[in-house]
């Protein structure tokens, strides 16, 4: 269980710093970058709240997804933020 925490957490915060790059890069604007990696983070952490209060047990697949879960996030939100700009 603390491996598997462990990897999805490691996952996650890789994802957003990663966008916190690609997002400087791409806007050149660091607010805005900013203002996306905590919106990224706040969808994954309602999603992990949503998961913990539905009772979910943390396992193989929930890691993987927790991490597939950043990398989309940050899809949408790379693509609003560059627009936006």
């Amino acid at each position: 269980q603390k491996l598997y925490l462990s990897s999805a957490m490691t996952g996650v915060f890789l994802a957003i710093l990663l966008a916190f790059f690609v997002l400087c890069i791409a806007t050149n604007n660091i607010i805005i970058a900013g203002l996306a990696v905590v919106t990224i983070g706040c969808v994954v952490a309602c999603v992990i709240g949503s998961m913990y209060l539905a009772g979910w047990e943390l396992g193989n697949i929930e890691s993987i997804c927790l991490t597939v879960l950043a990398g989309f996030c940050v899809d949408y939100i790379v693509h609003l933020a560059h627009s936006y700009v």
